[in-house]
């Protein structure tokens, strides 16, 4: 495509006008006339100055635009960032989903068991914002069509990695498949995995691959869990002898507070209790368990949740009171 170079020579700056004797006299005006003809012009040059530097921001893209609302981090399928919905994506690619626009650009074609790619030309840049070939080149970009541009941070603890976690090892570029685990066979820690190579070869299902403190980098794109407030919260409630759970007041959900990066929110949280434990016509203290349901709440995957328990510590003709107590796990 040609450059199409312009210059334009623009009066500019009180040493370019002429002087008012000259304009005077050239034009038979007075000293007011004259000020006021100058005092215009140079509003007129200052007018096309301002609209030839906002035609040139405007063509070569620097015009500011509206700061964008910052959201939660989704994959790049729109879904939120859960465990269960980069697992469900990463079914998707490995039975034939295809790659994104910026790894076809980079050679890539399926991320299907045994595809191929060239591993060397041209390289990838992404991920960790680092420039990869052979097995980091697959890394990378199967990691960006996971999670897209979420952002990442380091994991120290192996214990803690997940499906969609990018990993380094000596030599070596992977993304995990399943969370860590123990593996029955040799008590290790381990994971199971997604690996390109120097061949352009990438394949699927490698097995109780072990992970260690020692020699590992993990790279999680996973925001960062709520964190609980309050260790314990109680409640009480009153009815008659023989209610059922459900039907008493206060029991039906809790309010509590969780914090990350330093920013705290109340949850409303359903309460689902295990019944089955529950005799409503008894006087004996008994307790029942519950768990807070955070289905409304995708934001709060991963994050570790308090168990709730009812006790009832008295029941009558006239009112029952209860306590529930949470406690973190």
């Amino acid at each position: 495509m040609p450059i199409l170079r312009m210059r334009r020579k623009l009066s500019c700056g009180s040493h370019k006008f002429a002087t008012p004797v000259k304009i005077r006299s050239r034009l038979g005006l007075n000293e007011r006339e004259v000020l006021l003809f100058m005092a215009t012009n140079k509003k007129r040059v200052l007018k096309q100055l301002l609209s030839l530097t906002l035609a040139v921001v405007m063509c070569f893209g620097f015009l500011p635009t509206p700061a964008q609302a910052v959201s939660e981090a989704v994959l790049t399928n729109g879904m939120p960032v859960t465990e269960e919905n980069v697992l469900s994506l990463i079914e998707e690619y490995r039975n034939g989903k295809e790659p994104g626009e910026k790894a076809k650009e980079a050679g890539f074609t399926s991320y299907t068991h045994r595809s191929t790619y060239d591993a060397y030309n041209p390289a990838y840049f992404g991920g960790p914002g680092l420039s990869g070939t052979e097995c980091a080149k697959f890394a990378f970009a199967f990691w960006d069509d996971i999670f897209g541009i979420a952002s990442y941070r380091e994991v120290t603890d192996p214990q803690q990695v997940k499906a969609g976690d990018l990993i380094h090892v000596p030599g070596h570029w992977y993304i995990a498949t399943k969370s860590a685990f123990v593996s029955p066979y040799t008590g290790n820690l381990c994971t199971t995995s997604v690996d390109g190579s120097a061949a352009g070869i990438i394949a699927w299902g490698n097995q109780n691959k072990p992970i260690s403190a020692d020699n590992i980098s993990i790279y999680t794109r996973y925001p960062l869990p709520y964190e609980f407030e309050d260790s314990e919260v109680h409640l009480t409630s009153t009815g008659p002898i023989g209610s059922s759970l459900t039907s008493l007041d206060g029991l039906d959900s809790v309010r509590l507070r969780a914090s990350k990066d330093g920013v705290s929110k109340d949850f409303d949280l359903p309460i689902i209790w295990d019944d089955s434990t529950y005799d409503p016509w008894t006087n004996d203290e008994q307790t029942v368990e519950g768990k807070l349901d955070i289905s409304g709440y995708p934001e709060l995957a991963g994050s570790s949740l308090p168990t709730v328990t009812e006790t009832m510590r008295e029941a009558a003709l006239q009112a029952e009171k209860r306590a529930i107590h949470t406690s973190n796990k």
